[in-house]
């Protein structure tokens, strides 16, 4: 599937390094994502982070403050 159907903008998606919860399944989720449409360039509008921690509000406020920041630019 390209996703040509859908208006893809951005993509943005983090998780602590230390996630047990949902680390493996973001990760696979998320790899090679932006090879299977022309509408994400890594990068540019696609971002997948991992930062030191765990499934906790330190890594889910970071990622509220990064996705804040891009969405109100």
């Amino acid at each position: 599937e390209t996703f040509d159907e859908y208006d893809i903008h951005y993509f943005y998606s983090m998780c602590g390094t230390n996630d047990k919860v949902a680390l493996s399944s973001a990760k696979a989720a998320v790899t090679g994502l932006a090879d299977k449409t022309d509408k994400l360039t890594d990068g540019e509008n696609f971002t997948w982070q991992t930062l030191p921690g765990g499934h906790d509000f330190n890594i889910w406020y970071l990622g509220f403050y990064n996705f804040a920041r891009l969405v109100f630019q």
